[in-house]
């Protein structure tokens, strides 16, 4: 396929050695840690890292005992303003999302009354 680095599979083995490393590095320090999986264009799909790469935070999320939160299929193409970033509509879904993680968590640290 254009454009896609013969050495992807190496690239994702780098970035979640790094990525379990930022996790270690926050839970060490008592912060809480969710992973998400944000929206994804149907035109990613056929790319030969896109599953490769769901499977390597899946792995990570188990082995680490985070929670997954999987939203690569929320948006309709329609809803990118660009190939992997919302526009105004689907950035409304994006944050209804967000703040169900972080409204519960703010709530509990008194930042919200």
């Amino acid at each position: 396929m254009r454009g896609i680095p013969a050495d992807w599979a190496e690239k994702i083995a780098g970035q979640m050695e790094m990525f379990g490393a930022m996790i270690d590095y926050l839970t060490a320090r008592q912060a809480r840690v969710v992973i998400a999986l944000l929206p994804d264009g149907t035109w990613e799909n056929a790319r030969p890292y896109a599953a490769a790469y769901t499977a390597a935070m899946e792995n990570i999320a188990a082995e680490k005992k985070l929670p997954l939160y999987d939203w690569r299929d929320l948006l309709l193409d329609d809803e990118f303003s660009d190939s992997s970033h919302a526009n105004v509509f689907g950035a409304e879904k994006v944050q209804a999302e967000l703040l169900k993680i972080a409204t519960p968590f703010l709530l509990s640290t008194g930042a919200f009354p």
